[in-house]
């Protein structure tokens, strides 16, 4: 009797060590594989204790099922067999695990796959089968057990945080090897130690497996983190005149691949059909060429010159009003479903929203054999990347749970910003398919390096992928938009649409968007729907959406105060007031790429400015849209002199706006190596 317990209690202090070594390496393989958009500690939690949680229950299953009765049959030992069914599965996690891509690639078959890890595993625990026992067969076989029970365990701890520290901390080579050995040494020093005593390995392991199986889930659950606004005074209320205000932003939309700007090309009945309901505006300018800049400025209703959100570590101020913050704080619920790299919290984007439902998101687990099995159980639970067609149906069920609150709700689509790669049901049949690019294309760096030159057939496919994905972007608007309509949500609710940012195909010799001030850039759909109210008008008055904020809060009944810095209203424009607009001149700068440049529009005219070297475009919008043949400067003297002015005079306002509330430089997000090479792989940094 007394020996079977001891055969047993060697038997679990394997599956204890093991699970914890196996469950650990685990981690480690994912932290070298697994691409952290925001590498966070707690990422690791999860895996840990799913890994050591499948791998003590599948021991479970195969000892009393193969390693007790072959034990007891041939005699090999208790704790080599037990070693040997340990490695066996510790081993298949980890090819699983080194093959994630392959494991998560839903419905594909991979049965060969598992069958060929099988088969090297069961090798693996064969051989080790064969050292355990030689070792157990040894005078000092059992301190050696009980030296490896400990030393292994604490020696891939170790070596997991060596491994994240390589890749995500600030250490030198040097620094870490010296580190690592010194914690080596020790690890030796104190396991021998803990051997000559005679202690029970039992207890450390017991704890280092609740640690693992419990503290860890509980740790990562409990240290999610929270982007809700804290504000002091903030009392949701029901009793506004209009009880839903709905933004919709569509990134890199250019307008003139809808429909109803006129496109011949795209077809997109949901924008059409929504234009007939609101006011559509023809010359509608953003802020800025790319979309921090361009959403900063249209939360705030300010210009890049005065938040200074305009390059790809800079971060909107806390000392700027949102909309968000505005009717937060007026009693609406506000809320964003978003999908942007730069409307992340640590942009400060999320400034003023009760809720912040972003993409994509953090990585929640490292890629690893444990999530692998919570992927295929549940599909959801770890999802940090989401569609068009899934950002819909997050919308979707966000309206059936809030339609009887009063709020205002940003909705952005990414689509159809680069890497085009639209379902192929939204491609055109006339399309000629370009065989070297395929389905997707996500070349922008290589263009803008010069290492590709498409030639004109691969620009019209190019052009056609970009087209496909504002289909797409079309038809689940229209999901949206009916899903309005079913819970009687449209006809009483202010609705905009507009985008960020246009999208440039070689107009002026050049691709994608950051690096002009060209219309096709900046140049934006923007078509508001009022509550209670179908228009159908069109305007032809030069807008920019900085113009959003203060519109949005004239029609709600909100005030604002007076900010001289804020884009007027456009509300006298939709109450058929067109003389009460002052039709003030339209600023854009903040380019991302090359020389930084500035544009102002006033009246038909748009003066361009290279802010390094002094060079100066002029352009006759009313005969030029297309900003194809630039006025002589010589010439146009009069005309060049007043944009130059007006730049003048709005960097002037800017640098007083300002001193007054305290923000003279950009604020800067602090970038790590893994959020730059994030950057760099969505083409915003070289």
């Amino acid at each position: 009797m007394e020996q079977a317990v001891r055969s047993d209690k060697k038997v679990l202090l394997a599956a204890l060590s093991l699970a914890i070594v196996f469950s650990i390496l685990d981690v480690s393989i994912g932290i070298v594989k697994t691409y952290l958009q925001f590498p966070l500690f707690r990422s690791a939690l999860l895996t840990i204790a799913v890994s050591a949680g499948v791998f003590l229950a599948v021991f479970a299953v195969l000892w009393p099922a193969v390693g007790r009765p072959v034990s007891r049959r041939f005699n090999p030992g208790s704790a080599p067999a037990a070693i040997s069914i340990g490695v066996f599965i510790g081993v298949t996690m980890l090819l699983v695990s080194l093959n994630y891509d392959l494991f998560n690639t839903w419905g594909r078959s991979y049965a060969w796959e598992l069958a060929a890890f099988l088969a090297v595993s069961a090798a693996i625990g064969a051989l080790v089968y064969f050292a355990a026992a030689g070792i157990a067969r040894l005078a000092q076989g059992a301190a050696i057990g009980n030296f490896l029970a400990l030393f292994l365990p604490v020696l891939s701890i170790e070596i997991m945080l060596a491994v994240w520290l390589a890749r995500f901390g600030r250490y030198t080579g040097y620094e870490l090897s010296l580190g690592f050995f010194i914690a080596l040494f020790l690890t030796l020093a104190v396991s021998m130690k803990l051997v000559r005593t005679k202690m029970d390995p039992a207890f450390p392991l017991v704890m280092l497996a609740v640690c693992a199986l419990l503290v860890s889930p509980a740790a990562f659950l409990l240290t999610r983190e929270s982007y809700e606004a804290e504000a002091s005074r903030v009392e949701e209320t029901t009793d506004h005149d209009v009880s839903h205000v709905i933004l919709i932003t569509i990134d890199t939309l250019r307008k003139d691949s809808l429909s109803a700007y006129g496109s011949e090309r795209v077809e997109t009945p949901t924008i059409d059909g929504f234009a007939s309901d609101g006011e559509l505006f023809e010359n509608a300018y953003s802020s800025s060429s790319w979309t921090l800049p361009s959403f900063a400025s249209m939360m705030t209703g300010l210009p890049v010159t005065v938040h200074k959100t305009a390059r790809a570590d800079s971060m909107l101020p806390d000392e700027f009003m949102t909309i968000a913050e505005r009717l937060r704080d007026s009693g609406y619920y506000t809320a964003a479903i978003v999908d942007n790299f730069f409307l992340h919290p640590e942009f400060n984007m999320n400034q003023g929203f009760l809720e912040y439902n972003y993409y994509p998101k953090r990585q929640k687990a490292i890629n690893s054999f444990g999530v692998t099995v919570v992927n295929q159980v549940f599909p959801e639970l770890l999802k940090h990347y989401t569609s068009t067609k899934d950002l819909t149906d997050v919308s979707l069920k966000w309206l059936g749970e809030n339609r009887d609150r009063d709020f205002f709700l940003w909705l952005h689509y990414y689509d159809p910003h680069i890497p085009y790669a639209p379902p192929r049901e939204y491609i055109s049949k006339d399309a000629v398919k370009d065989d070297g690019i395929g389905y997707v294309f996500e070349s922008a760096r290589n263009i803008r390096s010069g290492h590709f030159s498409p030639n004109e057939a691969k620009r019209k496919w190019i052009r056609e992928l970009y087209d496909a994905e504002v289909r797409y972007v079309d038809h689940e608007l229209g999901r949206f938009i009916a899903a309005l309509r079913q819970y009687g949500i449209y006809d009483d609710a202010l609705i905009i649409v507009t985008s960020d940012h246009g999208e440039e195909f070689w107009d002026h010799g050049g691709y994608e968007h950051g690096h002009t001030l060209y219309n096709e850039v900046i140049g934006v759909p923007l078509i508001i729907k009022l509550p209670g109210m179908k228009s159908g008008e069109r305007r032809a008055e030069e807008v920019s959406t900085r113009s959003i904020p203060a519109t949005v809060l004239d029609v709600v009944g909100v005030e604002y105060g007076s900010d001289s810095m804020m884009a007027e209203s456009l509300t006298p424009l939709l109450d058929e007031s067109p003389a009460a607009y002052s039709k003030p001149p339209i600023t854009s700068t903040g380019v991302l790429y090359y020389e930084d440049k500035e544009s102002v529009v006033f009246g038909s005219s748009k003066f361009i400015r290279s802010i390094v070297t002094g060079q100066e475009e002029l352009y006759d919008l009313s005969k030029d849209p297309g900003e194809r043949n630039r006025l002589p400067l010589a010439e146009n003297g009069g005309l060049a002199g007043k944009g130059r002015s007006l730049l003048s005079e709005d960097r002037e306002k800017a640098g007083k706006a300002g001193k007054e509330l305290g923000v003279s430089e950009a604020k800067k997000v602090d970038l790590d190596n893994e959020k730059k090479e994030q950057l760099k792989a969505l083409n915003y940094l070289q």
